[in-house]
């Protein structure tokens, strides 16, 4: 196990961004090609364990977060955070994450809820989230709320401290600007993001050329509202104005934590050579980051045939977050 670093509060969130296939043309209901998607292995309708200690925000509300404890390990155990990507969907009411008990095997799972959402709210339609939600929810809050979590968790028995932050299309941004701020963090991984762009660069280069001067004038607008009203992909401009300029890896060059970026090769939502360029970034910086390009996957992790190569990706990640544990890193 690595070292911890100390716990500093002081620590300031340095904001990043990462851009989600549900941002470009989904609706919050949508998501069936996102790692928000109907494609789950469990019940409809089941539902994660729920702790039952409140943890606030300042402004009073509940932050909703499930942990799940593994059947086949014993306490105390290491935790994963599960970050999902984006829209309203409820995350814990279903499984977003289908065989991500591969992602760090024998560990308990925690999935933090965004703001304004709520599990016991029947499934958002299109354009139904809730008014909570587009007022409040950004990459920012769901840093902080997570952060909140993680601590109110130190003082629980089950948890030995190994801490592993993963995040799919939107939720890789948050663990990105979040591995700062927690130092119990092992590993950080990063699945189908776009880590070395901006999200200007990031969007434009996943939208086609004959829409790239549209989206250009709704992010501009955005960037001018501040609407929490106005609305554009899925998110208010309030969301976009406190992106848009938000680079994921950032937040990670200053530290010493091993990195993994998993990318498809043929995903059109957050292009690998976003991916490429993040990497990049850290290698200059002498950070300890690992990368993983499968050429035939899109965003999803599927392959030409629509086949989920989710299981073996994850069982691959799973032997990285091994070997980081173990004290050896994997290249």
């Amino acid at each position: 196990m690595r070292t911890k670093r100390p716990y500093s509060p002081a620590v300031q969130v340095i904001s990043a961004w990462v851009v989600s296939f549900g941002l470009l043309g989904c609706s919050a209901a949508d998501g069936a090609e996102s790692f928000d998607g109907e494609d789950r292995d469990v019940r409809p309708g089941q539902v994660l364990h729920a702790e039952t200690s409140p943890v606030l925000r300042p402004d009073g509300s509940v932050i909703t977060y499930h942990v799940e404890t593994p059947d086949d390990a014993t306490p105390p155990y290491g935790l994963v955070l599960v970050a999902q990507g984006s829209g309203c969907r409820p995350a814990g009411v279903v499984d977003s994450f289908p065989f991500s008990e591969r992602i760090a095997p024998g560990f308990a799972r925690l999935i933090v809820e965004k703001y304004g959402v709520d599990p016991a709210a029947p499934p958002p339609g299109e354009d139904a989230c809730s008014s909570k939600f587009y007022e409040r929810d950004t990459l920012d809050q769901r840093v902080l709320d997570a952060a909140r979590v993680i601590g109110s968790l130190r003082s629980q028995e089950w948890w030995n401290g190994e801490l592993i932050l993963f995040g799919g299309s939107e939720g890789g941004a948050v663990v990105a600007m979040l591995a700062g701020l927690v130092p119990e963090t092992d590993g950080v991984v990063i699945l189908a993001s776009g880590l070395g762009f901006t999200v200007e660069e990031t969007v434009l280069a996943a939208v086609p050329p004959l829409a790239r001067d549209g989206v250009a004038v709704e992010l501009a607008a955005a960037r001018r509202t501040r609407s929490t009203s106005e609305r554009f992909g899925g998110h208010s401009h309030h969301w976009w104005a406190t992106a848009e300029d938000k680079r994921p890896v950032t937040t990670l060059l200053p530290l010493d934590l091993p990195v993994l970026v998993v990318q498809g090769g043929r995903d059109t939502s957050a292009v690998p050579e976003s991916a490429r360029a993040g990497v990049a970034l850290l290698e200059a910086a002498g950070r300890p980051v690992t990368y993983r390009e499968h050429p035939g996957l899109d965003h999803s992790m599927r392959d030409e045939a629509s086949e989920d190569r989710r299981p073996e990706v994850y069982a691959d990640i799973g032997a990285w977050v091994t070997a980081v544990l173990a004290g050896g890193g994997m290249r």
